[in-house]
């Protein structure tokens, strides 16, 4: 039960972000982040990317400072393959309201990053707001009948967080589409990281793990509303990464188990190589 509750509240800043837990990186997508045709850096404007640890490749090396940002992780990718001038953002832990602003936990708003001349803005924010882990993990474990464990009451929490998540984020685009006027904004959904399960990875009852996989389906419904309220782009990452969850064969998250790519719970440098894929072709 205790590798359980570790599991799902690592995953909590994933949510999208289960094989077995010492399986290593499976077959990863092309990474093209040095091909020859990359631009000259700084040739496309500039490029901010916000967002938290999904966004920052937390635990992929190499990476950098409190903040945990990877060189790796699909802003910098994006950043090379179009030539764009990074400003890179994220950061490990953010909720909507250290991007914004509106909480100091983290210092300086990540949207200072934003100005006139900013080209491409990409946003990935929300699990850390939510919460979901802490809604489930401890006593919906497989082994812990009779605990109270109860899904129905969780999935009504999740539903008044999500509302707050929602209002918040179109002040946050709003605020951006202020800051950055020319800039193309894009905001990006979280992937499948749990896969189909239950499994040893994630031995959680069925209504548990069925209540974790709809927050991650629900969060990214809120992020897309939001995104079209506000006339920027939602991009949709869950369906490119079907199949690569904790509980799949070729997981593109870990579990507790990392092999040096990626912290426990968070995605991996191959998710990272996909999303900035995703990212490219929307782009084109």
């Amino acid at each position: 039960m205790a590798q359980a509750v570790a599991v799902v509240v690592a995953l909590a800043t994933v949510i999208g972000a289960c094989g077995g837990s010492a399986t290593e990186p499976g077959s990863e997508p092309e990474d093209r982040s040095s091909a020859s045709a990359t631009p000259a850096p700084g040739s496309a404007g500039t490029y901010v990317a916000l967002g938290d640890s999904a966004a920052s490749g937390m635990g992929i090396p190499p990476e950098e400072g409190t903040c945990r940002r990877s060189e790796r992780a699909y802003g910098p990718l994006l950043a090379a393959r179009h030539g764009y001038t990074l400003v890179n953002r994220t950061c490990a832990g953010a909720r909507v309201g250290d991007v914004l602003g509106t909480s100091d936990v983290q210092g300086p708003p990540q949207i200072d990053g934003l100005d006139s001349d900013t080209a491409l803005v990409t946003l990935m924010i929300g699990a850390n707001d939510l919460g979901y882990a802490g809604l489930l993990a401890g006593r919906c474990a497989e082994d812990a009948s009779g605990s109270g464990c109860d899904p129905a009451e969780s999935q009504e929490r999740v539903a008044v967080r999500l509302e707050a998540i929602g209002k918040e984020l179109r002040v946050l685009l709003d605020a951006i589409t202020t800051r950055a006027p020319q800039a193309r904004v894009l905001v990006v959904g979280y992937a499948d990281a749990l896969g189909a399960g239950p499994c040893l990875a994630m031995p959680l009852t069925r209504a548990a793990f069925a209540a974790a996989a709809e927050a991650v389906v629900d969060l990214n419904g809120v992020l897309r509303s939001a995104a079209d309220d506000a006339g920027a782009e939602f991009v949709d990452t869950y369906d490119a990464t079907r199949g690569h969850g904790v509980c799949d064969d070729e997981p593109w998250v870990n579990n507790l188990i990392t092999g040096g790519d990626g912290a426990p719970g968070h995605p991996r440098s191959a998710y990272h190589a996909a999303v900035a894929d995703l990212l490219d072709g929307h782009l084109s």
